[in-house]
């Protein structure tokens, strides 16, 4: 982590992020890892532990395709969530935002959320449907969302509870 970056103690089994470049904070699960910012990027990856290379891209859920009742369980308990930030020339709606990222039209569930008090959207994705010749089926969540000159992609995947609390944590200065 950079000077602009810093990880506070646990509370209630969460543990802080703060980013003072972006203006954000987010809490995760104590007993998570914290990348921190990529170089010359504004990425930032927490995950129940830092992926090795060779897990890069796949291999992160065993649920069967033909699963009757879907849900997703990580390979091995892996999980993770990566918070893109970006700064703005001008306010944009959450919408504008995820127009601008997205190059082609977006397959997946598109739902309205609140996220640090601001309209949102959350787009669910099976990454089944996206990934041919993938055993994987996990449920790909991203949520687009701005606040003044600033806007935020939080994308990823984990057990519904520790999502939603990392989620609702998440707050901008």
């Amino acid at each position: 982590m950079n000077a602009s970056e810093q990880a506070v103690a646990s509370v209630d089994g969460y543990s802080t992020y703060r980013n003072d470049n972006y203006h954000y904070s987010i809490s995760y699960p104590s007993n998570w890892q914290i990348a921190g910012a990529v170089p010359n990027t504004s990425v930032t990856t927490i995950a129940s532990r830092i992926a090795q290379p060779e897990q890069a891209g796949g291999r992160y859920s065993l649920k069967a395709l033909n699963q009757a009742t879907p849900s997703t369980v990580s390979a091995n308990n892996f999980a993770k969530l990566d918070i893109v930030a970006y700064q703005l020339e001008e306010n944009i709606t959450a919408r504008e935002f995820m127009a601008t990222r997205s190059n082609s039209p977006l397959d997946g569930k598109i739902t309205p959320v609140k996220v640090a008090g601001q309209d949102a959207l959350m787009i669910e994705v099976q990454t089944a449907a996206g990934l041919t010749q993938r055993e994987e089926n996990l449920l790909y969540k991203s949520i687009f969302v701005t606040k003044g000159n600033y806007a935020f992609i939080i994308g990823g995947f984990a057990d519904l509870n520790t999502f939603n609390h990392i989620l609702q944590s998440f707050q901008i200065d």
